[in-house]
Protein backbone atom coordinates (compact mmCIF):
# COMPACT_ATOMS: atom_id res chain seq x y z
CA UNK A 1 0.00 0.00 0.00
CA UNK A 2 1.61 3.25 -1.10
CA UNK A 3 2.64 5.57 1.69
CA UNK A 4 4.52 8.81 2.15
CA UNK A 5 5.99 10.90 4.92
CA UNK A 6 5.57 14.62 5.44
CA UNK A 7 8.53 14.93 7.79
CA UNK A 8 12.14 15.68 6.95
CA UNK A 9 14.11 12.86 5.37
CA UNK A 10 17.25 11.07 6.33
CA UNK A 11 18.94 7.95 5.08
CA UNK A 12 20.05 5.08 7.20
CA UNK A 13 23.82 4.65 7.29
CA UNK A 14 23.90 1.67 4.97
CA UNK A 15 21.39 3.07 2.49
CA UNK A 16 23.30 6.35 2.41
CA UNK A 17 26.40 4.38 1.48
CA UNK A 18 24.49 2.55 -1.25
CA UNK A 19 23.01 5.68 -2.81
CA UNK A 20 26.29 7.58 -2.60
CA UNK A 21 27.93 5.08 -4.91
CA UNK A 22 25.19 3.55 -7.09
CA UNK A 23 27.57 2.20 -9.71
CA UNK A 24 30.06 0.66 -7.33
CA UNK A 25 30.49 -3.10 -7.58
CA UNK A 26 29.70 -5.33 -4.66
CA UNK A 27 32.62 -6.05 -2.35
CA UNK A 28 34.47 -9.29 -2.92
CA UNK A 29 33.17 -10.86 0.28
CA UNK A 30 29.83 -12.39 -0.64
CA UNK A 31 27.01 -11.38 1.71
CA UNK A 32 25.16 -14.27 3.34
CA UNK A 33 22.14 -15.61 1.45
CA UNK A 34 18.87 -16.43 3.15
CA UNK A 35 15.51 -17.68 1.87
CA UNK A 36 12.31 -16.98 3.79
CA UNK A 37 8.81 -18.30 3.00
CA UNK A 38 6.15 -15.80 1.93
CA UNK A 39 2.76 -16.94 3.21
CA UNK A 40 -0.63 -15.98 1.84
CA UNK A 41 -3.23 -14.61 4.26
CA UNK A 42 -6.80 -14.45 2.93
CA UNK A 43 -8.98 -11.67 4.35
CA UNK A 44 -12.69 -12.19 4.98
CA UNK A 45 -13.52 -10.15 1.84
CA UNK A 46 -11.41 -12.49 -0.32
CA UNK A 47 -8.41 -10.19 -0.76
CA UNK A 48 -5.04 -11.95 -0.66
CA UNK A 49 -2.22 -10.50 1.45
CA UNK A 50 1.30 -11.76 2.11
CA UNK A 51 3.44 -12.12 5.21
CA UNK A 52 6.86 -13.38 6.27
CA UNK A 53 8.02 -14.73 9.64
CA UNK A 54 10.57 -12.59 11.47
CA UNK A 55 11.59 -11.86 15.04
CA UNK A 56 11.61 -8.51 16.83
CA UNK A 57 13.44 -8.44 20.14
CA UNK A 58 13.27 -12.24 20.28
CA UNK A 59 9.49 -12.37 19.61
CA UNK A 60 8.40 -14.15 16.42
CA UNK A 61 5.77 -12.34 14.36
CA UNK A 62 4.21 -12.67 10.93
CA UNK A 63 4.88 -9.33 9.26
CA UNK A 64 2.87 -8.16 6.28
CA UNK A 65 5.26 -7.54 3.39
CA UNK A 66 4.34 -4.34 1.56
CA UNK A 67 6.45 -3.06 -1.33
CA UNK A 68 4.27 0.03 -1.50
CA UNK A 69 5.46 1.19 1.92
CA UNK A 70 8.75 1.75 3.70
CA UNK A 71 10.09 0.95 7.15
CA UNK A 72 9.24 -1.45 9.99
CA UNK A 73 6.00 -0.44 11.75
CA UNK A 74 4.59 -2.18 14.81
CA UNK A 75 1.20 -2.01 16.54
CA UNK A 76 1.35 -1.87 20.35
CA UNK A 77 0.01 -5.40 20.94
CA UNK A 78 2.36 -7.07 18.45
CA UNK A 79 5.38 -7.47 20.72
CA UNK A 80 5.77 -7.53 24.51
CA UNK A 81 7.02 -4.57 26.48
CA UNK A 82 10.79 -4.50 26.43
CA UNK A 83 11.14 -6.20 23.04
CA UNK A 84 11.94 -2.80 21.52
CA UNK A 85 13.52 0.31 22.97
CA UNK A 86 11.35 3.39 22.51
CA UNK A 87 12.54 6.97 22.30
CA UNK A 88 11.11 10.45 22.73
CA UNK A 89 11.25 11.10 18.97
CA UNK A 90 7.76 11.39 17.46
CA UNK A 91 7.16 9.33 14.34
CA UNK A 92 4.23 9.21 11.93
CA UNK A 93 3.35 7.65 8.60
CA UNK A 94 0.54 8.32 6.12
CA UNK A 95 -0.88 5.68 3.79
CA UNK A 96 -2.53 6.36 0.45
CA UNK A 97 -5.84 5.22 2.01
CA UNK A 98 -5.73 8.31 4.23
CA UNK A 99 -4.76 6.39 7.37
CA UNK A 100 -2.24 8.14 9.60
CA UNK A 101 -0.20 6.27 12.20
CA UNK A 102 1.36 8.15 15.10
CA UNK A 103 3.84 6.95 17.67
CA UNK A 104 7.53 7.11 18.44
CA UNK A 105 10.70 5.87 16.83
CA UNK A 106 12.33 2.93 18.54
CA UNK A 107 15.03 0.35 18.02
CA UNK A 108 15.19 -3.43 18.33
CA UNK A 109 17.29 -6.41 17.37
CA UNK A 110 15.56 -8.18 14.50
CA UNK A 111 16.05 -11.41 12.57
CA UNK A 112 14.78 -12.26 9.09
CA UNK A 113 15.63 -15.80 8.07
CA UNK A 114 19.29 -16.44 8.83
CA UNK A 115 20.18 -12.73 8.96
CA UNK A 116 20.00 -10.43 11.95
CA UNK A 117 20.79 -6.86 12.87
CA UNK A 118 19.67 -3.79 14.77
CA UNK A 119 16.90 -1.74 13.15
CA UNK A 120 14.93 1.36 13.90
CA UNK A 121 11.17 0.86 13.93
CA UNK A 122 7.94 2.81 14.28
CA UNK A 123 6.17 1.98 17.55
CA UNK A 124 2.57 2.94 16.78
CA UNK A 125 0.33 4.18 19.59
CA UNK A 126 -2.46 5.85 17.59
CA UNK A 127 -4.25 5.29 14.28
CA UNK A 128 -6.46 7.91 12.64
CA UNK A 129 -7.18 9.69 9.38
CA UNK A 130 -5.72 12.69 7.59
CA UNK A 131 -8.07 15.67 7.38
CA UNK A 132 -8.97 15.13 3.74
CA UNK A 133 -9.97 11.46 4.26
CA UNK A 134 -12.12 11.40 7.43
CA UNK A 135 -13.69 8.00 6.65
CA UNK A 136 -10.40 6.14 6.12
CA UNK A 137 -9.57 2.72 7.64
CA UNK A 138 -7.79 4.55 10.47
CA UNK A 139 -11.22 5.15 12.05
CA UNK A 140 -10.74 1.63 13.46
CA UNK A 141 -8.19 3.09 15.86
CA UNK A 142 -5.85 0.46 17.26
CA UNK A 143 -8.15 -2.18 15.79
CA UNK A 144 -6.62 -1.17 12.45
CA UNK A 145 -4.53 -3.92 10.89
CA UNK A 146 -1.80 -3.44 8.32
CA UNK A 147 -3.01 -4.56 4.87
CA UNK A 148 -6.36 -5.37 6.48
CA UNK A 149 -8.50 -3.69 3.80
CA UNK A 150 -10.25 -1.64 6.46
CA UNK A 151 -11.65 -4.75 8.17
CA UNK A 152 -11.56 -4.70 12.00
CA UNK A 153 -8.71 -6.75 13.50
CA UNK A 154 -7.77 -8.28 10.14
CA UNK A 155 -4.44 -8.05 8.37
CA UNK A 156 -1.16 -7.89 10.26
CA UNK A 157 0.07 -6.30 13.48
CA UNK A 158 3.54 -5.68 12.01
CA UNK A 159 4.32 -4.12 8.63
CA UNK A 160 7.56 -4.80 6.80
CA UNK A 161 7.78 -1.95 4.29
CA UNK A 162 9.99 -3.45 1.59
CA UNK A 163 10.35 -0.73 -1.01
CA UNK A 164 13.58 1.17 -1.51
CA UNK A 165 12.14 4.59 -0.67
CA UNK A 166 13.77 6.98 1.77
CA UNK A 167 12.18 7.12 5.18
CA UNK A 168 13.03 8.09 8.73
CA UNK A 169 12.67 4.40 9.68
CA UNK A 170 15.13 1.77 8.44
CA UNK A 171 14.33 -0.63 5.65
CA UNK A 172 14.45 -3.82 7.77
CA UNK A 173 15.90 -5.89 4.92
CA UNK A 174 18.84 -3.53 4.56
CA UNK A 175 19.17 -3.42 8.36
CA UNK A 176 19.90 -7.17 8.45
CA UNK A 177 22.42 -6.94 5.61
CA UNK A 178 20.43 -7.24 2.38
CA UNK A 179 22.15 -5.80 -0.67
CA UNK A 180 19.48 -7.08 -3.04
CA UNK A 181 16.42 -9.29 -2.68
CA UNK A 182 13.97 -11.34 -4.74
CA UNK A 183 10.21 -11.47 -4.14
CA UNK A 184 8.30 -14.43 -5.57
CA UNK A 185 4.73 -14.37 -4.32
CA UNK A 186 2.59 -17.48 -3.91
CA UNK A 187 -0.20 -17.49 -6.49
CA UNK A 188 -3.82 -18.66 -6.27
CA UNK A 189 -3.83 -22.45 -6.28
CA UNK A 190 -0.20 -22.83 -5.15
CA UNK A 191 0.30 -25.42 -2.43
CA UNK A 192 3.76 -24.14 -1.47
CA UNK A 193 4.58 -20.70 -0.03
CA UNK A 194 6.34 -18.04 -2.04
CA UNK A 195 9.92 -16.93 -1.42
CA UNK A 196 11.83 -13.91 -0.21
CA UNK A 197 15.46 -14.45 -1.17
CA UNK A 198 17.91 -12.08 0.49
CA UNK A 199 21.27 -11.67 -1.24
CA UNK A 200 20.66 -14.03 -4.17
CA UNK A 201 23.77 -15.17 -6.01
CA UNK A 202 24.86 -13.85 -9.40
CA UNK A 203 23.81 -17.18 -10.88
CA UNK A 204 20.30 -16.80 -9.48
CA UNK A 205 19.76 -13.40 -11.08
CA UNK A 206 21.42 -13.94 -14.46
CA UNK A 207 18.10 -14.42 -16.32
CA UNK A 208 16.40 -11.31 -14.92
CA UNK A 209 15.63 -8.39 -17.25
CA UNK A 210 17.07 -5.39 -15.43
CA UNK A 211 15.47 -1.94 -15.66
CA UNK A 212 16.61 1.34 -14.13
CA UNK A 213 14.47 3.15 -11.62
CA UNK A 214 12.85 6.46 -12.43
CA UNK A 215 12.22 8.98 -9.69
CA UNK A 216 15.08 7.67 -7.58
CA UNK A 217 14.12 6.84 -4.02
CA UNK A 218 11.67 9.70 -3.52
CA UNK A 219 8.21 9.55 -1.96
CA UNK A 220 8.13 12.92 -0.27
CA UNK A 221 5.83 14.49 -2.88
CA UNK A 222 3.31 11.66 -2.61
CA UNK A 223 1.88 9.61 -5.44
CA UNK A 224 3.68 6.39 -4.53
CA UNK A 225 6.59 6.76 -6.95
CA UNK A 226 9.25 5.23 -4.66
CA UNK A 227 11.04 2.50 -6.70
CA UNK A 228 9.21 2.80 -10.02
CA UNK A 229 10.16 1.98 -13.62
CA UNK A 230 8.98 3.58 -16.83
CA UNK A 231 6.05 1.97 -18.63
CA UNK A 232 2.69 2.16 -20.42
CA UNK A 233 -0.74 0.62 -19.88
CA UNK A 234 -2.64 -0.01 -23.13
CA UNK A 235 -6.19 -1.11 -23.92
CA UNK A 236 -5.99 -3.89 -26.50
CA UNK A 237 -9.52 -2.96 -27.64
CA UNK A 238 -9.38 0.82 -28.13
CA UNK A 239 -5.57 1.18 -28.26
CA UNK A 240 -5.84 4.08 -25.80
CA UNK A 241 -2.91 4.18 -23.42
CA UNK A 242 -1.35 5.90 -20.43
CA UNK A 243 2.41 6.14 -19.94
CA UNK A 244 4.55 7.18 -16.99
CA UNK A 245 6.33 5.81 -13.92
CA UNK A 246 4.97 2.40 -12.87
CA UNK A 247 5.06 1.33 -9.21
CA UNK A 248 4.52 -2.27 -8.10
CA UNK A 249 2.83 -2.87 -4.76
CA UNK A 250 2.25 -6.15 -2.92
CA UNK A 251 -0.20 -4.26 -0.71
CA UNK A 252 -2.57 -3.14 -3.50
CA UNK A 253 -5.12 -5.48 -5.07
CA UNK A 254 -5.98 -3.41 -8.16
CA UNK A 255 -4.45 -1.30 -10.92
CA UNK A 256 -4.79 2.49 -10.66
CA UNK A 257 -4.00 5.11 -13.29
CA UNK A 258 -3.44 8.59 -11.83
CA UNK A 259 -3.39 11.98 -13.57
CA UNK A 260 -4.08 10.52 -17.02
CA UNK A 261 -5.96 11.96 -20.02
CA UNK A 262 -8.03 8.78 -20.44
CA UNK A 263 -11.23 10.42 -19.20
CA UNK A 264 -13.39 9.52 -16.23
CA UNK A 265 -14.58 5.99 -17.02
CA UNK A 266 -12.09 3.10 -16.84
CA UNK A 267 -12.02 0.47 -19.57
CA UNK A 268 -14.91 -1.99 -19.19
CA UNK A 269 -14.75 -5.28 -17.36
CA UNK A 270 -13.52 -8.06 -19.62
CA UNK A 271 -11.38 -5.76 -21.77
CA UNK A 272 -7.83 -7.04 -22.37
CA UNK A 273 -5.03 -4.65 -21.37
CA UNK A 274 -1.26 -4.79 -21.52
CA UNK A 275 1.24 -3.27 -19.12
CA UNK A 276 4.70 -2.73 -20.63
CA UNK A 277 7.85 -1.80 -18.73
CA UNK A 278 10.26 -0.03 -21.05
CA UNK A 279 14.05 0.15 -21.06
CA UNK A 280 16.26 3.18 -21.64
CA UNK A 281 15.69 2.94 -25.41
CA UNK A 282 11.89 2.99 -24.80
CA UNK A 283 11.60 -0.59 -25.98
CA UNK A 284 9.08 -2.82 -24.22
CA UNK A 285 11.35 -5.09 -22.16
CA UNK A 286 8.76 -6.63 -19.80
CA UNK A 287 5.07 -7.22 -20.62
CA UNK A 288 2.14 -8.13 -18.37
CA UNK A 289 -1.09 -9.18 -20.09
CA UNK A 290 -4.26 -8.71 -18.01
CA UNK A 291 -8.05 -8.64 -18.33
CA UNK A 292 -9.96 -5.82 -16.63
CA UNK A 293 -12.04 -7.03 -13.70
CA UNK A 294 -10.36 -10.36 -13.00
CA UNK A 295 -8.83 -11.01 -9.59
CA UNK A 296 -5.98 -8.52 -8.96
CA UNK A 297 -6.78 -6.82 -12.30
CA UNK A 298 -9.55 -4.34 -11.47
CA UNK A 299 -8.88 -0.91 -12.97
CA UNK A 300 -9.50 2.50 -11.39
CA UNK A 301 -8.64 6.09 -12.30
CA UNK A 302 -7.62 8.80 -9.85
CA UNK A 303 -5.34 11.74 -9.15
CA UNK A 304 -2.13 12.32 -7.20
CA UNK A 305 -0.28 15.49 -6.09
CA UNK A 306 2.14 15.34 -9.01
CA UNK A 307 2.05 16.47 -12.64
CA UNK A 308 2.92 13.31 -14.51
CA UNK A 309 0.76 10.29 -15.21
CA UNK A 310 1.44 7.50 -12.70
CA UNK A 311 0.52 3.83 -13.01
CA UNK A 312 0.11 1.96 -9.73
CA UNK A 313 0.22 -1.63 -10.94
CA UNK A 314 -0.51 -3.26 -7.59
CA UNK A 315 0.19 -6.94 -7.05
CA UNK A 316 -0.56 -8.17 -10.61
CA UNK A 317 3.02 -7.98 -12.01
CA UNK A 318 4.26 -10.29 -9.22
CA UNK A 319 2.02 -13.05 -10.56
CA UNK A 320 3.55 -12.77 -14.02
CA UNK A 321 7.15 -12.23 -12.87
CA UNK A 322 9.56 -12.92 -10.05
CA UNK A 323 10.87 -9.48 -9.07
CA UNK A 324 14.40 -8.48 -8.03
CA UNK A 325 15.14 -5.35 -5.98
CA UNK A 326 18.66 -3.95 -6.34
CA UNK A 327 19.18 -0.68 -4.40
CA UNK A 328 22.94 -0.81 -5.04
CA UNK A 329 22.45 -0.33 -8.77
CA UNK A 330 19.09 1.43 -8.39
CA UNK A 331 17.42 -1.15 -10.60
CA UNK A 332 14.61 -3.69 -10.59
CA UNK A 333 14.72 -7.04 -12.35
CA UNK A 334 11.99 -9.27 -13.80
CA UNK A 335 12.01 -13.01 -14.57
CA UNK A 336 8.94 -14.44 -16.28
CA UNK A 337 6.88 -17.08 -14.46
CA UNK A 338 4.81 -19.85 -16.04
CA UNK A 339 1.26 -18.66 -16.77
CA UNK A 340 -1.66 -19.79 -14.63
CA UNK A 341 -5.35 -19.88 -15.44
CA UNK A 342 -7.05 -16.48 -15.31
CA UNK A 343 -4.03 -14.67 -13.92
CA UNK A 344 -1.75 -11.94 -15.25
CA UNK A 345 0.70 -13.39 -17.75
CA UNK A 346 4.23 -12.35 -18.69
CA UNK A 347 6.17 -12.69 -21.90
CA UNK A 348 9.64 -14.18 -22.28
CA UNK A 349 12.30 -11.45 -22.61
CA UNK A 350 12.80 -10.11 -26.14
CA UNK A 351 15.83 -11.39 -28.06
Amino acid sequence: MSGWKGASWRLTGLLALIVAAPGKALPQDRPPRSEIPIREVRLSDGVRRYGIPMTIGGTEVLAGIDTGAAGLRVMPDAIPAGAARGSAAAEFYNFGSGTRLDGVAGRADIRIGALSGSSSLHLVNKAGCIASRPGCPGTLGLGYGFLGDGLPREGFRVLLGANMGRTTIDNPLIAVGARRWIIELPRPGDTAPGRLVINPSDEEIKDFVMLRLVGGFREEEGGGLHDSVQGCLTSETSRSRACGPVALDTGAYSVRVLNSSLGQTPWPSGAPMTLEFTDETRRAAVTVRMVVGREMQSLFYGTAPRRETIIEAGVAPYFAYTVLYDPVRRMMGFKVRAPFDGGPAGNPPPP
